[in-house]
Parts: C-alpha cells; structure tokens; sequence
C-alpha cells in the first residue's frame, strides 16, 4: 500500500502493533493491508483478523453511508473509537 496518500491505521486493544491499513477505495475497492498472515493458526489472531473483516465490513459496507470513506475518517474521531476494542487513526 501506497502510505503517500491517505489511509487508516487500524489497532486491536489485542495486538501491541497496529493490525492493518486502509487506503481509499479506487472503484469503490478499499485495499486493506494486514499485519498478520491470513492463515494463523493462534486463536488470538484469527480472532484479531476476523474482527478487522467484521468491522471493515460494517463502516465502510453495510452502513450504506453515501461516501464510507468520509465516515470512517469521521468515525476515527469519535469517541467510541477510543473506547472500542477496535481503534483507527486517519494518517
């Protein structure tokens, strides 16, 4: 991923480092780097990978928002989002 341009670093109370980073949608494609291999055999991992999936699904696809991009952004400095287990930061 390109880290020039924009994009979300997103963070797991679970996880020292930062999980993964998002970078704006290109034909409505978010590209979405992990920090972890898909295929982990911890459970504490794939617990981690299947909730970055979840929340990435939820902000920026079944909330049907207009510009999901905006709203993520928007929602990085929510205060929810600090006290989710799930933080994201807009770089």
């Amino acid at each position: 991923m390109n880290t020039d341009k924009n994009h979300l670093i997103l963070s797991h109370d679970a996880a020292a480092l930062p999980v993964a980073m998002v970078g704006q949608a290109a034909d409505h494609v978010f590209a979405v780097d992990l920090a972890m291999p898909r295929d982990v055999s911890s459970p504490s991992d794939a617990r981690i990978i299947a909730d970055v999936c979840r929340e990435l699904d939820f902000y920026l696809v079944e909330l049907n928002e207009p510009d999901p991009w905006a709203y993520a952004i928007y929602h990085c400095g929510t205060v929810s989002n600090v006290y989710h287990r799930f933080t994201g930061r807009f770089t």
